[in-house]
């Protein structure tokens, strides 16, 4: 499958309306931002005293967003991991990639730019499964302004390589994902992991405070 040249954005949303706000700012402060098909994915309550902040990040986003996006919003309740997979499933199956930030993210307005270049340019590389936006602050790769290569993954902005979705190996690379989500930048915990690498970019994604 032909990739587009701007991927999809998945953005995932639950009850932080404060930090929906900040994120859809920053998003739509991306360039890029207007040639990207936008989702939103909207889990449910997970208890009933939620329904009121989920009812106001929804009604936010909505706001924010307007026709600009396909909302798409669940009664029931599935849970941040397997919302995401079902979620980006959906959309790598219509367009082959997508982009995923979740709504606790500030983007820096370079980020839909560099994720889509790096689709383009490594979607013919075996090796890669998964491209970040988020630089680990530690360091050993303080300093560094060149894409780099690691055998682990990051939740905090990240787009599916196309070869990973082609191969589907995206569903069992995603359950990794989530069941390494503390795998040391050392690698030592990563024996799962040791063969999946993705390119990292040199510019942060900041977490907003809580």
């Amino acid at each position: 499958m032909q990739i587009p040249e701007w991927a999809p954005v998945a953005v995932f949303i639950y009850n932080r309306p404060v930090h929906a706000q900040r994120m859809i700012s920053s998003l739509q402060s991306c360039a890029g931002y207007e040639e990207s098909p936008l989702f939103v994915f909207a889990d449910g309550p997970r208890h009933p005293r939620d329904l009121p902040a989920v009812e106001r990040t929804r009604a936010l986003a909505r706001r924010l967003l307007g026709e600009r996006a396909v909302f798409l919003e669940r009664e029931a309740n599935l849970g941040i991991d397997i919302s995401v997979i079902a979620g980006v499933t959906q959309l790598c199956e219509r367009f082959g990639t997508a982009v995923i930030v979740e709504e606790d993210l500030v983007l820096s307005p370079l980020f839909l730019q560099f994720l889509n270049r790096a689709l383009q340019r490594y979607q013919d590389e075996p090796r890669v499964m998964q491209l970040s936006g988020y630089m680990f602050d530690v360091p050993q790769l303080r300093g560094e302004e060149e894409a780099i290569f690691l055998p682990l993954t990051t939740s905090w902005g990240w787009a599916t390589a196309p070869r990973c979705v082609q191969s589907g190996r995206y569903s069992t690379f995603t359950r990794w994902r989530w069941k390494t989500s503390s795998t040391s930048i050392s690698g030592r915990k990563s024996t799962r992991m040791t063969r999946i690498c993705f390119a990292c970019c040199g510019f942060r994604i900041l977490r907003t405070s809580n």
